[in-house]
């Protein structure tokens, strides 16, 4: 402070050595201030009133004399009291801002360092809060890690059983292939030891071939194939290549000896063995069979009479069926029949005929009296 007034003084010995002091001449301006014998360029304004009554507003005209610089000097004197009282109490002001700015720089500090620890205390929770929770993760990631280590130890225990599975399935599938791969034995099966010998396992019925036969027999496959329960025999099975079956009737009389007797009426023929028209069955199989006829002889006179009826195979007698009348009437009836079980060759040949007739005729009519009828009972099949 005691410099800047050392600096006010010595500028106002300098402003009292080089000013020359001046003073207006218009007597109606007053100065009040001594600052205005330093502003020369200044031309004060004054209100002055006009012959109407109204004030105007107007520009002094001036003129600044010179005066002693003793009257200067007072003037001087007034204006640096002013100037040195107006610096103390700007200083004072000066000195009470400082301090404030100090008191506020202080509180804002302290405030800011406390929010700062408040701030910073939080951070350490929140770090030792995320500590923690790193803590459990690492410890949960160790635990998982473990798990995983677990498991491929098990899956790579498991890809082993599985190759080793492939490998049984492989070797499985070869047996199956091989003991379900088709086989046989050049012919058709006669034993149970044949059947074991194409790949059959399972215990139960079969069919096999006999000498000319289909027989039925029970093979147990728990037996070896030298032991006489292998194979325990049912019975024979009716098999039949084709079935033949046939039955005609006549529609007429007949009288004609030594020729197949014809039928005019076919009611069956399953097979097509049976020419009704010739009157011939021709075997198409080996087998047996079975033959039957039925028929009514009519007799002509009253004198003794008979017709004889016979089953013919390849032109020789197998049985014959008759019927005759003694005595009576003209017109008389007389039945007869026959039924044969023979065994046949293929393309054996069979028919009925006429062998003896007098006085007598096979009769015949609308109702149908002669019949013929036969069927393969059981073929014979070559192994």
């Amino acid at each position: 402070m005691a410099n800047i007034i050392k600096f006010v003084l010595t500028l106002c010995g300098l402003m009292v050595s080089f000013t020359s002091a001046q003073s207006p001449s218009n007597p109606q301006v007053f100065f009040p201030s001594p600052f205005y014998f330093y502003n020369p360029a200044t031309h004060p304004t004054q209100k002055i009133a006009t012959s109407k009554g109204k004030p105007t507003t107007s520009t002094l005209e001036v003129t600044y004399h010179d005066h002693p610089q003793s009257t200067l000097i007072g003037s001087h004197v007034i204006f640096l009291t002013t100037c040195m009282k107006e610096l103390k109490d700007s200083n004072d002001k000066l000195a009470q801002t400082s301090k404030l700015l100090e008191v506020l720089n202080n509180t804002s500090t302290s405030l800011a360092t406390e929010n700062l620890k408040q701030e910073l205390a939080g951070n350490k929770q929140q770090l030792d809060d995320m500590a923690k929770k790193l803590s459990t993760n690492s410890k949960d990631l160790s635990d998982a890690m473990a798990i995983i280590a677990t498991l491929k130890n098990e899956l790579n225990v498991v890809k082993q059983d599985v190759a080793s599975s492939k490998s049984v399935i492989g070797n499985l599938n070869t047996a199956v292939t091989t003991s379900t791969a088709p086989s046989s034995i050049g012919k058709i099966p006669a034993s149970c030891g044949d059947l074991q010998q194409i790949g059959h396992k399972k215990s139960g019925l079969y069919s096999v071939m006999g000498s000319n036969k289909i027989q039925t027999v029970y093979c147990d496959f728990t037996k070896s194939p030298s032991d006489s329960a292998l194979q325990k025999w049912i019975g024979f099975a009716d098999v039949q290549s084709l079935p033949t079956i046939f039955y005609v009737q006549k529609n007429g009389d007949f009288s004609i000896k030594n020729v197949p007797i014809p039928y005019e009426i076919s009611v069956t023929n399953i097979g097509g063995a049976m020419d009704e028209k010739k009157g011939i069955f021709t075997a198409p199989r080996n087998g047996v069979y079975f033959f039957g006829f039925s028929g009514i002889g009519s007799f002509s006179s009253t004198n003794w009479g008979w017709l004889d009826v016979s089953l013919m195979k390849n032109g020789n007698m197998v049985g014959v069926a008759e019927c005759n009348s003694t005595q009576g009437t003209a017109g008389n009836w007389e039945t007869l029949s026959f039924q044969l079980t023979i065994q046949l060759k293929a393309g054996d040949q069979v028919w009925t005929q006429i062998t003896e007739i007098n006085n007598a005729v096979l009769h015949d009519e609308g109702r149908h009296f002669v019949h013929f009828n036969g069927y393969m009972l059981q073929e014979e099949l070559s192994p």
